[in-house]
């Protein structure tokens, strides 16, 4: 069996509707005429020949097809079959059904300065973060950082923050405070090509800038999500940011068992009984035991110190939208 030519019946006819909730719905259909070279022919062959032919000058169209006619996205959704039509039996007539897509809903333009619509937009929602508890011995010195508003000068509040210790000069464990985080999403949803592989390698990074009003090392790349539009071939992409104003550094004493002499390694002995020490003893700048004070503290608090770790990789977040292209 083949087909010998598609005629058109009936040009692509509009029905508009009104469906639920008062919307309006449009639908079209047109009909065509397959002739055949064969009387009584297979409508399962007709369906599955793709090959074009005139005076139609196309196949016949097949389910979810998609095509633009008189403004509107026509989505080829059913089909109906045929023969013997006016008693000719190498004729077989088919009703072609489309649902219609306005134009401007299938392929929307990006919004202009000043529409209310946006494919961009950015949420933040703040978080309780549970800290091993940090604080200052004197209310006054939680005053003077509350008052001020230099950034060099809060990154010096933050070293004078100590841990609790006893009136004996021990550390008190177990004591913790709760710190408001701020977590914020960046959301596009319009990407045309993201490119997933820089987007990775920002993820579990913080910022070696201060970034958005934030300062170096508060902000990191906590993941992402995205999704694909197969009907606008776009991508949804969202990237997730946590801000600790804390830093993401974590932050320890520098205290041990052994002493740097020189430089040679040796235990801290405790002078009163000969022995090595039996707890962490604070070491200053260079690795050597602190002296201790008489009184009830062992240790002068203005020469402890405090030592940093950085677990994530540091990076520059000015262009990282660019860079991601989203």
């Amino acid at each position: 069996m083949a087909i010998t030519e598609i005629r058109s019946l009936r040009e692509i006819r509009f029905t508009e509707s009104l469906g639920e909730r008062g919307k309006i719905q449009v639908t079209a259909t047109e009909e065509l005429l397959v002739l055949n070279d064969i009387a009584n022919p297979s409508f399962a062959d007709i369906a599955n020949d793709i090959a074009p032919y005139a005076p139609y000058n196309a196949p016949v169209p097949r389910i979810g097809l998609q095509l633009l006619y008189g403004g509107y996205l026509l989505v080829c959704s059913n089909r109906q079959w045929s023969g013997y039509y006016e008693d000719n039996e190498r004729a077989v007539k088919v009703v072609v059904e489309y649902t219609a897509i306005s134009q401007d809903q299938a392929e929307p333009e990006k919004p202009q300065e000043g529409d209310s619509e946006t494919w961009q937009n950015i949420s933040l929602e703040s978080y309780a973060i549970e800290k091993p508890l940090r604080g200052w011995v004197h209310l006054d010195d939680a005053s003077a950082s509350e008052a001020s508003s230099e950034s060099s000068a809060e990154t010096a509040d933050k070293e004078k923050r100590q841990p609790p210790r006893n009136k004996a000069g021990d550390p008190v464990d177990g004591l913790t405070m709760q710190v408001a985080g701020l977590r914020m999403t960046y959301t596009n949803t319009n990407v045309e090509d993201p490119d997933f592989e820089k987007i990775f390698e920002y993820v579990n990074s913080c910022n070696s800038e201060d970034w958005l009003g934030a300062e170096y090392y508060t902000v990191r790349v906590a993941g992402y999500r995205a999704e694909y539009d197969q009907r606008n071939q776009t991508w949804s992409v969202s990237v997730e940011f946590v801000y600790d104003p804390d830093g993401h550094e974590s932050r320890f004493l520098n205290a041990g068992f052994n002493e740097k002499v020189g430089t040679a390694r040796r235990a801290i002995v405790d002078l009163s009984y000969g022995n090595p020490v039996s707890k962490p003893v604070p070491l200053d700048a260079n690795g050597a035991a602190l002296p201790l004070q008489s009184g009830s503290q062992p240790f002068n608090e203005n020469d402890l110190v405090y030592l940093a770790m950085w677990p994530y990789p540091a990076k520059n977040f000015d262009n990282l939208f660019t860079d991601c292209r989203i």
